[in-house]
């Protein structure tokens, strides 16, 4: 029998540590990656919706037990440009799949 995945929440909190190292192989060339930039653990997205014309912002949530009571709390909201919605999923695509994470543009191209 196949050994059980870790729940997410494990996993977070084992990767956690090795931050550092597991990011610096796939981050853009130039990125400048701060140590104080919290990880934020979410099992879902409460709402996406269209901020002007340009931008998307997801509302992501996490589940909180507090005794025999289930409350589903805020945890970040993400906004991002709606033209980068389709490299984001296709470099989630490649992650997911196995295969290195995917640059689009390298991060100096928006330096100038």
């Amino acid at each position: 029998m196949a050994p059980k995945p870790d729940s997410p929440r494990t996993a977070m909190s084992r990767w956690g540590n090795g931050r550092g190292k597991e990011l610096q192989n796939d981050v853009v060339p130039g990125l400048i990656d701060p140590d104080r930039v919290p990880d934020v653990f979410a099992e879902g997205v409460a709402s996406i919706e269209m901020i002007g014309a340009t931008c998307l912002r997801w509302t992501l949530y996490a589940t909180h037990h507090f005794g025999a009571d289930v409350e589903h709390i805020v945890v970040a909201r993400i906004v991002m440009p709606a033209h980068m919605v389709p490299t984001a999923i296709k470099q989630t695509t490649a992650v997911l799949s196995g295969q290195p994470f995917i640059h689009s543009v390298p991060i100096s191209a928006f330096l100038s």
